[in-house]
């Protein structure tokens, strides 16, 4: 018995090696399986981020690539679908509802990405598909945009009306001086003819002027105010008295970025308070190195008011301030 005890004992060694060579194999390759599930699930990240970052500087085509590619390499990816979502819904693909509705199965959406879901619910959804998203963004508490959602869904299908009655029932509950501006911007797109016209022969004509009139100057103090009075300027044609009023209002922020500044200007030629040539020496020195759009309407202004060469000269000065 003891001549065949060691080879015995030898043999069981060598089967206890080849298991642990077996096992230590099977564990490189759980690792290595491992890692590049970790890699790829690294790389789909890395891509989804760096997509949103290239979306948000424009660069569409880079963002569209790098985000399908995110797909490919982890397509349930909760970070790789709302990528997908953004960019998708941000070029206007009807996709992007899907992937919306993909994230919301898979966690609780944030108050940005409800309204952004709604949003592409509102554009590219069916009736019931979008009723289910503003929900959601209701419930969530966030009733404010329900409502501009709604009234832009009808805007969007031409029900003008109805559209009006959504966003004054907002402004009725809330105080959102833009949700006021976006009222006062419907009402001038609904009687924009009937705004041209005489208020002497429309009585309606009249009552859309004052209760406008009355918004616009509700909106002065407020974030909004320049806006409102581009738009009462524009389009309303109050009493002179009011229109002077505006205008004075206007005049107060000498800013390129102030839409109302040039219909002021406007006003106060046709009320005779001011001459174009005044009003172009005391405008000159803020449009000279304005953007192109700016110093372009500007030179419009200019050249309807019978300037034409310092509607040319301004063009001029730019040119030789950005020359080298």
């Amino acid at each position: 018995m003891s001549q065949t005890s060691p080879p015995k004992k030898r043999r069981l060694s060598k089967v206890q090696r080849r298991l642990i060579l077996i096992g230590a194999a099977l564990l490189v390759l759980l690792s290595l399986a491992g890692g590049f599930h970790l890699f790829q699930s690294w790389r789909a990240r890395d891509l989804a981020f760096k997509a949103l970052q290239n979306y948000e500087e424009a660069n569409y085509r880079m963002a569209w690539l790098q985000t399908r590619s995110a797909r490919e390499l982890r397509a349930e990816d909760p970070v790789v679908i709302r990528s997908s979502a953004v960019i998708e819904t941000g070029l206007g693909l009807p996709a992007g509802l899907g992937y919306w509705n993909r994230l919301a199965e898979k966690e609780n959406l944030s108050p940005e990405d409800l309204e952004a879901r709604a949003r592409a619910a509102a554009r590219f959804g069916s009736d019931e598909q979008f009723e289910a998203a503003v929900q959601d963004l209701a419930a969530a508490g966030d009733t404010a945009a329900v409502g501009r959602l709604r009234a832009a869904r009808k805007l969007a299908r031409g029900e003008v009306d109805d559209a009006i009655e959504e966003v004054r029932r907002i402004v009725e509950e809330g105080s959102d001086p833009l949700m006021k501006l976006d009222l006062a911007r419907l009402l001038v797109r609904r009687h924009v003819d009937r705004l041209a016209g005489s208020p002497a022969t429309d009585k309606r004509r009249q009552q859309v002027a004052e209760e406008l009139a009355g918004m616009i100057d509700s909106l002065q103090g407020t974030p909004a105010q320049d806006e409102a009075l581009a738009l009462g300027l524009n389009f309303v044609l109050p009493a002179p008295e009011v229109q002077g009023r505006w205008a004075d209002l206007a005049m107060q922020n000498l800013s390129v970025d102030n839409p109302a500044l040039l219909p002021a200007a406007s006003a106060l030629v046709e009320l005779g308070r001011a001459k174009p040539e005044d009003l172009h020496r005391q405008l000159r020195p803020i449009f000279d190195t304005a953007p192109l759009d700016r110093r372009t309407a500007f030179s419009i202004w200019l050249t309807r008011r019978g300037l034409p060469r310092e509607a040319l000269s301004l063009s001029t000065a730019q040119e030789a301030a950005e020359s080298p």
